[in-house]
């Protein structure tokens, strides 16, 4: 292992037939407890694993990605190993700190420096300005049906569609996103 390789990004395959990860258990799936011993500088854990073609009776978010943070060393992140944009998404979460455009019962913030989400329409427009962006693009994270609205939340987005932190399943990261991105590759000497 070459010196400092803890200051930069670092994939590793691990896998034990005695003890494999279980993609169902939980919104993220799980890992055997003895990985943690045998990868202690682990920052993220990924769990691929085939599609899941048939009838599924658990907890709805078991089959698709999912990504949550656990504390240091305990990051998990699943996705279907054949859907990548999903895995796009949700590696948008785990590696680079973005949060979900779409509206639904997620966790949303304002995640500086260099957000996709944004806490007011005025922190939207202005950050929109000042990155050469258009601010009439910000817009209110909600969801409209053809006669109402039938999910608002207190979040500006300004990613045009299709924004792929919007929808796992098709879309692009959008400037926002891409900026925070930037960011989070210099931070690690990767840019």
């Amino acid at each position: 292992i070459p010196a400092g390789y803890r200051s930069v990004y670092n994939f590793y395959y691990y896998y034990d037939q005695k003890a494999p990860a279980d993609a169902f258990d939980g919104c993220t799936g799980s890992v055997p407890e003895k990985y943690y011993s045998e990868v202690p500088f682990n920052d993220l854990t990924v769990i691929l694993y085939p599609t899941y073609y048939g009838v599924y009776k658990g907890t709805p978010c078991q089959p698709t990605g999912c990504y949550q943070d656990y504390g240091p060393g305990r990051t998990l992140m699943k996705a279907p190993a054949d859907r990548i944009t999903l895995f796009k998404h949700e590696t948008g979460h785990a590696v680079f700190g973005l949060v979900d455009t779409y509206c639904g019962d997620t966790y949303y913030y304002q995640n500086d420096p260099y957000p996709n989400v944004w806490a007011s329409l005025e922190a939207c427009t202005s950050d929109a300005q000042k990155n050469n962006r258009d601010p009439g693009q910000c817009r209110q994270i909600q969801k409209k049906s053809s006669s109402s609205v039938t999910c608002e939340k207190g979040y500006w987005q300004w990613d045009p569609m299709p924004d792929i932190m919007a929808n796992g399943y098709n879309g692009l990261y959008g400037n926002a996103a891409t900026q925070r991105i930037t960011w989070v590759l210099s931070q690690a000497g990767a840019v």
